[in-house]
């Protein structure tokens, strides 16, 4: 998922191909289809798929199609990964989508940390916009989010699914996502619990 998404948002795959025929919906699933048979085989064969391998098959399919954009859906992109490599996944996939400006990326998670991430790369490109011009060069939010990880509140749409199976935009306040979100409020009754805890061993 990151090496495709990284290409597909590089320079080099933007580069003239006019006379490449339009991308269709129906090759490019075949597209896919055949790089994830490749790499399947590759693995039941308890055997590590070359980084470099993988990229040269991305390109070599995609090689024959043209795109202006894309729209890069992922799904559950936390899974089998700690806090820090979600954040690190996620900034890199603002990172591409920001290539350009008619990318999209749509995201599913179970995971609160994907929402407080996104809310951290909104803040700073909030901040970024109040940094005058001549001050950018030091960029102190670099140390925090990456610069081609900002994305704009205005632009960024989350939608819940509670527990209920009803769906809701969720609210904002400022352009940033509210705390008073199903994830988070589900982190702080574990907190609430373990405050209760603490309450009755000091009574014991």
């Amino acid at each position: 998922m990151y090496l495709v998404s990284k290409f597909l948002s590089s320079e080099k795959y933007k580069s003239d191909k006019s006379s490449i025929r339009e991308l269709s919906l129906e090759g490019n699933n075949k597209s896919i289809k055949l790089l994830n048979n490749l790499i399947e085989k590759q693995a039941n064969k308890n055997q590590a798929f070359p980084e470099e391998l993988k990229e040269l098959l991305i390109e070599s399919i995609y090689s024959q199609y043209k795109t202006d954009y894309f729209i890069n859906i992922v799904e559950e992109l936390e899974q089998n990964l700690y806090p820090s490599s979600q954040r690190s996944l996620l900034y890199s996939l603002f990172e591409f989508v920001n290539t350009n400006n008619n990318n999209q990326l749509i995201l599913t998670t179970h995971s609160p940390y994907i929402i407080n991430y996104l809310t951290l790369s909104i803040k700073s490109e909030m901040i970024y916009r109040k940094i005058s011009k001549d001050s950018r060069e030091e960029n102190p939010l670099e140390k925090i989010v990456p610069h081609k990880s900002y994305i704009s509140g205005e632009e960024a749409i989350v939608y819940e699914l509670n527990d209920k199976g009803s769906i809701e935009k969720l609210s904002t306040y400022d352009n940033l996502p509210d705390d008073e979100n199903y994830l988070n409020k589900l982190l702080g009754e574990t907190n609430n619990d373990f405050s209760k805890l603490l309450e009755i061993e000091d009574r014991i």
